[in-house]
């Protein structure tokens, strides 16, 4: 890699640190967004290996349209698992308030 690009990378992530420690109330919303969004699609896309795997169909399906039904159960079963855990906090704190703050 150039410098160019290594000194680019440098300074965005200066400039990132630097406006997070800013506190800035619409960077932090949109980064919690981020965040939040990515560790769904992890776990959509984890589920889904997983029943691709029980259902023995892996490097059979040739169109996005063919692996809709897998996604979606890996949506449904993400899901699922992201509400077990919330009832679960629930149920041990009695609050759906931040454990840590």
């Amino acid at each position: 890699m150039k410098w160019s690009v290594h000194l680019q990378m440098v300074l965005t992530g200066i400039i990132l640190l630097i406006l997070i420690n800013r506190q800035n109330e619409i960077l932090m919303k949109v980064l919690s967004y981020i965040s939040v969004m990515t560790i769904v699609l992890l776990l959509v896309s984890l589920y889904a290996i997983i029943w691709i795997i029980i259902l023995h169909k892996e490097n059979s399906y040739l169109k996005w349209k063919d692996i809709s039904f897998v996604a979606n159960l890996g949506f449904i079963f993400a899901l699922g698992q992201i509400i077990v855990l919330d009832l679960l906090r629930y149920t041990l704190t009695g609050s759906w308030v931040n454990i840590i703050k």
